[in-house]
Parts: C-alpha cells; structure tokens; sequence
C-alpha cells in the first residue's frame, strides 16, 4: 500500500465516537463478543498483505506519529496535570510522561522492526513421514490478542506495531491514566492503518477498550480471543489468570540484578550500575539489586564511587 498519514484533528476525532474501531463499545450483553470479531476479521484482512506491505504500514504508523507530535505532546500533557492534581505518585507519573524524546525512541522502535524480514511463513523444522507425506512446522499469526496494560503510553504504539507486523488483530486496555494519549495515539494508527491500505484494513485491527467491565466479559471469550497478556504488576496478572479462560501470558515476580563478574572491568562495571538505576527509575526494569562475585569483596575491588555522568 501506498503510505498515507491521517487526517489533522486526531484528538477531537478520538474523543468522538468510532466505527468499528471505535473506544466507546455499543450496549448490550454481547457487545464485547462483537468487538472481538470485528478484530478477527480485521486480522484475516491484515494477513493477506505480504511482509514488504506490512513493513510499509509501519513505517508510514512512524511518519504520522512524528506528524501528530504536538497533538500527542497535548493530550499527554492534559494526562499528567490530571494525574497531578490526582497526587499521583511520583513514580506512576514518570511512566505517564511521552516527551518528544521517548516519543522518537518509539518511533526508530517501529521502523526498525519494519526493517525486519516477514516474521510469517517462515520454516522453522521439516518432517518427512512418509514417501508422500511431510509435516513442516511454520510460523503464523497467533489470531486476536488481548493486550492489558497500565500507565505507561508508549506501549500503545508499540504493541500495535509488533502486532501489525505479525499479522495479529489487537484488543488493547491501557490505564486510565492515560486516557487522552491513548486516544489520541488510537486514532492515529487506526487512521493511518485505513488510509495506507485503501481502507484493505479496517479500523478495528487495533481496538481500544475503556472500562473494566468489558475487559472481564472478553476474558471469557476464548473462541473469539487467542491470548491474553497482561502488562502490569502482580495484582493485575494474577486477576486475569483466575478470571481468564483463554490462555494467559503472564509473568512471575521478579528483581531486576546486575552481576558483577570477577573479570568484569570495575569501571565500566559502576557506569553500567548507575546507568541501570538512574536514566529511568520509574520503569519495571530498572536495576534493584547489585549483586558482586564475592571475590570482588574479598580483594577490595568493590568499593562505592560514582562514576561521571554526561
């Protein structure tokens, strides 16, 4: 497809209601089923593009992000002053902000993955069982994905883009913390993803979801839904693993360690320390723990210092 950016006024079109796509879901008990579907044929639509068209949807996702900075930067900006009159915790805020230097960091995300080759149709192992018969072990779009997240924004355009590129239809639930960038950042890509195919795919290949009620109705929809995965803290996982009946990819608890070897250089070693910690704090893996091989304590190499920062 031809590359196309959307139309100016993303963020009045997102706080609007949608087509299919759309972030305000219609009543009725079986609205969430619905929506699911609508995502499995937007997914069908999308995986008959081949691999050089799907890269070509994400690079022109990457040209309108940058073209839409200012509306994103507004709405991000109307998100954090909520938050902050909230009282918000430091923390939780710090994942909330997408300046334009985060912004370009997912935006070289995108285009390097477009770079990449087809990740579809790819023989990973060959069988043969019979003179006639042999078993090929190929990759393929999962399907529909289910894709819960908390405060942080950026995640938005970053799951939609791997989820384009392998062919997959997304549902996706972002925090509401980030109400007004997720909008804003929906309408862009769902925009984009209409005008760049000729309208090939629709709007609904990436949905928006708002509101908790919906989400628990499609965690009971393992016909019409392929995986869910749930990014965010333990409560959150663990909330969907019990009340899920479609695969879950979860994860456990973890500490974020640096370990530092007895062969490590000591200096190169504290800049990569400190860097872990302190270029962003508030991320889920920034280092917690430094863990030294005890020969480094033994010997005196392991002392405290700080290393320069530029």
């Amino acid at each position: 497809p031809t590359p196309a950016t959307p139309t100016n006024g993303a963020a009045a079109a997102a706080a609007s209601a949608l087509p299919s796509g759309s972030i305000h879901a219609p009543s009725g008990p079986s609205a969430a089923a619905v929506r699911a579907v609508a995502v499995r044929d937007a997914s069908r639509q999308l995986q008959k593009l081949s691999g050089e068209e799907r890269s070509a949807l994400l690079r022109a996702i990457a040209d309108a992000l940058l073209e839409h900075a200012d509306e994103i930067g507004a709405a991000n900006k109307l998100d954090v002053t909520v938050a902050e009159q909230a009282n918000m915790s430091s923390t939780l805020s710090a994942r909330l902000h997408l300046p334009p230097k985060k912004l370009q960091t997912v935006v070289d995300g995108i285009r390097a993955l477009a770079d990449k080759p087809n990740p579809l149709g790819l023989v990973k192992a060959r069988t043969r069982v019979a003179d006639s018969l042999e078993l090929l072990q190929e990759t393929v779009a999962i399907g529909v994905l289910l894709i819960i997240f908390e405060s942080r924004p950026d995640v938005l355009p970053q799951v939609s883009a791997l989820s384009i590129i392998t062919g997959n239809g997304l549902l996706l639930k972002g925090g509401k913390e980030a109400l007004h960038t997720n909008r804003v950042l929906h309408t862009i890509i769902t925009d984009t993803v209409h005008a760049a195919t000729n309208g090939a795919v629709d709007r609904s290949i990436v949905t928006l979801l708002e509101g908790r009620t919906e989400v628990d109705q499609l965690l009971k929809l393992h016909k019409e839904i392929d995986l869910v995965i749930p990014r965010g803290g333990a409560a959150l996982v663990q909330h969907v693993m019990r009340n899920s009946s479609i695969p879950v990819l979860g994860h456990a608890d973890g500490i974020c360690h640096v370990f530092v070897d007895t062969a490590a250089q000591a200096d190169k070693a504290l800049r990569i320390i400190f860097d872990s910690k302190l270029d962003y704090p508030a991320a889920c893996n920034a280092a917690e723990t430094a863990l030294l091989h005890s020969d480094l304590i033994r010997d005196g190499r392991a002392k405290c210092g700080v290393p320069t920062r530029r």
